[in-house]
């Protein structure tokens, strides 16, 4: 059997804080290095979230990934100041933008050598190094 290849796709915002954090646990998966690539889109941030991966993500590189990209696209979504993003009221729209960035990301980083593709939010802070194997 022949080793699959895997995209990892993560949209971010405002992550600035996670970034590091994020690389060290890609960097802990158990996969084949160069059967990985990692691709992110940065939706609207209003902090150093593209500059910080932008510093962070060549680890994955010289590990021997075979890709690491960053895309930046704003939506002009912001969660109105008071309310917590998980607040009833802005679901709707906060997901429909979700949405948006999901697809635009899916559109720029799938390759037609891709055999699967990992969707991981950026602030999930633990999950098994095997996650590939058992999902493949």
């Amino acid at each position: 059997m022949t080793t699959p290849n895997v995209l990892v796709l993560t949209p971010v915002k405002n992550a600035e804080e996670e970034a590091s954090g994020y690389v060290d646990r890609l960097l802990a998966l158990d996969h084949p290095a160069d059967h990985l690539r990692v691709g992110l889109l940065a939706s609207d941030c209003t902090d150093r979230t593209v500059e910080v991966f932008e510093e962070e993500l060549p680890r994955l590189t010289t590990a021997g990934w075979s890709e690491a990209r960053i895309w930046q696209r704003d939506f002009g979504y912001r969660i109105p100041d008071g309310l917590p993003r998980w607040a009833a009221e802005i679901q709707l729209e906060r997901r429909r933008v979700l949405a948006l960035s999901r697809n635009h990301l899916l559109f720029n980083a799938l390759t037609d050598d891709v055999d699967w593709v990992l969707w991981l939010d950026v602030d999930v802070v633990e999950f098994r190094a095997d996650i590939v194997a058992l999902l493949t």
